[in-house]
């Protein structure tokens, strides 16, 4: 049939239009892993974009309006880098009428925490007595729903879909190294000159704490609003999390790489990270985890890695200067009269002069329980019992703990007046330090208890299946890797929140890594 004047018209100006329009959409679907790349090499840091901004502005020593205008939003340079990859990956997947493949396939897990998550924060669905007393904040609620959101949405959905390209999985792997890299050499620097015992006082340039032992997850500076500090005020709770994922991640790499240079590499990244295990706990799971690892790969390798690690830490809990034993146990204890290692600013802080202030001993009225972490458990539970289905509500731990300490008058929080814990009028306990499993149970019950839960098996399963795939090589290493990680990851919510900036970006690409695999 003859092609009428107007139709060929139509036709050629949509042939001129089309190649445009695709281009444009190659250019979009091609910037996705180049922003992943982006955000996980950015990933080990807690400072917020509002809080670089700041610093800038004192460095460049002008801009300081510009530096007001940014929001002092909770949110660090990779979350914001996740949201527009997400953004991307979203148009993309809409123009090639395949978003709703995509999303069939998010997993049910992850899913089911969010959903739990949002649930926790629905009135109707406590049990009375909800307004005696106790408080919902939702603005607390959506701060954290916004970060979950991040990581297991945004985060998880893009990194999956870049991960299936074999070229874009090795550089995503090798981003995320080289940035993991880049923060154990600094924390090796930090740990070099840590001196918990300075003879003759100190200085302002020699580190006397444990916990100033932070890498690259925070550095001091003014604050970026009411009450808020750069990083993460020195925080080995924080850093031990991230570290306890690194280094089975890097062992297992070492234990399946073919070639020898990339093998030691992983191998020595892996070693340099175990001095930033400065928590007692943590380092026990991360200690656990590499001899998982190790298990899994074979009889020799177990036996290389637990004759290796008895002799490394033979040697540096013996002639290491920074008596790494006694600051292990330390972080473990219940009791002591004084902050001996400067755990918060309160206690200890620099002098003006340069030299280092004694930590303040506590008076008799003071000595109270001093790890608050540990006291804190029976109010904990005693909050689940009032609440065990769906918790007090997100975000909303630490505005309602309070009323399940001592004798509280009211029914609802202490029937019969049976339970009742002594609130120390001191806190020495720093940041970081509650258990996640708790402040998780409190907060969304025992159904987003068992989300969690279901999300390390989930994983766990995951990494399994890729291992027993047989495939060798990277993709081996991280399968191997991501046991031993979500092993570390399961003992060590025992001690600290996995689930916060920085850390949680680890923890999906631990999860990103198993899932792929699979599906591969």
């Amino acid at each position: 049939m003859d092609q009428m004047p107007g139709d060929a018209e139509r036709t050629s100006r949509e042939a001129a239009a089309s190649p445009p329009s695709a281009a444009a959409r190659g250019f979009l679907e091609g910037l996705i892993p180049v922003v992943v790349l982006l955000a996980l090499v950015c990933h080990p840091t807690q400072v917020t974009v509002r809080q670089w901004a700041d610093a800038l502005t004192r460095l460049v020593g002008f801009g300081h309006g510009v530096a007001r205008l940014v929001p002092a939003v909770g949110v660090c340079v990779s979350d914001v880098l996740l949201i527009v990859a997400f953004g991307l990956w979203a148009i993309v997947n809409l123009r090639k009428g395949r978003i709703l493949d995509r999303l069939r396939s998010y997993p049910a897990p992850l899913l089911a925490l969010l959903i739990c998550a949002v649930l926790s924060v629905v009135p109707f669905l406590k049990p009375s007595g909800l307004f005696t007393g106790r408080q919902l904040l939702y603005g607390r609620a959506a701060k954290e729903f916004v970060q979950l959101f991040i990581f297991f949405a945004c985060g998880f959905l893009v990194l999956t879909d870049c991960m299936r390209d074999a070229a874009w999985r090795r550089r995503l792997a090798a981003g995320f190294f080289c940035a993991a890299a880049f923060a154990i050499l600094v924390g090796m620097w930090e740990y070099a000159r840590l001196r918990p015992y300075p003879a003759g006082g100190g200085t302002a340039g020699e580190l006397v704490s444990p916990v100033r032992v932070d890498a690259t997850f925070g550095f001091r500076a003014e604050a970026a609003g009411p009450h808020e500090q750069i990083g993460t005020s020195s925080n080995r709770s924080v850093l031990g999390a991230w570290a306890s994922l690194v280094a089975p991640l890097l062992w297992g790499l070492a234990l399946c790489l073919k070639k020898r240079p990339l093998r030691t590499a992983c191998g020595v990244g892996a070693a340099a990270s175990l001095p930033l295990l400065l928590h007692g706990g943590l380092w026990f799971v991360t200690m656990a985890a590499l001899l998982v690892v190790a298990f899994v790969r074979g009889g020799k390798a177990f036996a290389a890695t637990a004759a290796g690690l008895f002799v490394f830490w033979a040697l540096l809990f013996h002639f290491a200067p920074q008596q790494h034993g006694m600051v292990l146990l330390d972080s473990l204890m219940l009791r002591k009269s004084y902050d001996r290692y400067h755990t918060l600013s309160l206690y200890g802080e620099m002098g003006g002069s340069g030299e280092v202030v004694p930590p303040a001993v506590l008076s008799e009225e003071d000595n109270g329980v001093w790890q608050q972490k540990f006291l804190e458990w029976q109010p904990g539970l005693q909050a689940v019992a009032r609440n065990p289905l769906f918790g007090v509500g997100l975000g909303n731990y630490q505005n309602n703990i309070n009323n399940y300490y001592e004798a509280h008058p009211h029914p609802f929080y202490n029937p019969d007046g049976v339970y009742g814990v002594t609130k120390p009028v001191k806190n020495l306990m720093e940041a970081g330090g509650n258990s996640f499993y708790l402040v998780w149970l409190v907060e969304t019950g025992f159904v987003g208890l068992f989300a969690l839960l279901w999300v390390l098996l989930f994983g766990l399963r995951s990494a399994a299946g890729a291992w027993r795939a047989g495939r060798g090589g990277l993709d081996a290493g991280l399968a191997l890797g991501a046991v031993g990680a979500l092993c570390a990851m399961a003992g060590g919510m025992l001690f600290t929140n996995y689930l916060v900036r920085g850390v949680g970006v680890a923890v999906v690409f631990v999860l990103a890594t198993a899932a792929t695999a699979v599906r591969r």
